[in-house]
C-alpha cells in the first residue's frame, strides 16, 4: 500500500484524532527497503502468534483433570485472574495446598505477596 491517505485511515484509538499529521508524516519515506523490512517483521509476528496459538493449546489439553475438579473455575473467580494466570498458578503451585503453610506462603512464592505479615 503506497497511498498515505490510505495507510492514515488504518489508525486506530487515540490515533484516529491524528489522521493529518499521519498522511503528512507517510508521504515519502517508505522506500522498497523499508517495506521488505515491515514484511519481514510481520511474518515474524504472524509466526510468534502461530507459535502462541499452539502453545496455548497444548496448556489448555495439561490443565483439563484440573478443570474436572473446577479449579481453574475457582482461581478465575479471584479478581484479577485470567484463565491464563490460573494456568501460570497450577503449574507453579500445583493444587496441593498441604505443602504450604498458609496462604500467605503459597501468596509469596507466586509474587502476589505484598509484604505484609
Amino acid at each position: 500500500m503506497d497511498d498515505p491517505q490510505a495507510m492514515a485511515q488504518l489508525a486506530r484509538g487515540r490515533m484516529r484524532s491524528k489522521i493529518d499529521e499521519l498522511e503528512h508524516a507517510l508521504i515519502g519515506f517508505v522506500q522498497d527497503h523499508h517495506r521488505l523490512m515491515l514484511r519481514l517483521h510481520l511474518e515474524h509476528i504472524d509466526y510468534l502468534n502461530i507459535r502462541i496459538a499452539r502453545l496455548e493449546e497444548l496448556i489448555e489439553q495439561a490443565v483439563i483433570p484440573f478443570d474436572e475438579a473446577d479449579v481453574v473455575e475457582r482461581l478465575t473467580e479471584i479478581p484479577g485472574i485470567s484463565h491464563h494466570t490460573a494456568h501460570i498458578l497450577i503449574a507453579e503451585l500445583g493444587i496441593d495446598r498441604s505443602r504450604f503453610d498458609s496462604a500467605g506462603h503459597a501468596a509469596s512464592l507466586t509474587g502476589f505477596d505484598n509484604g505484609e505479615k
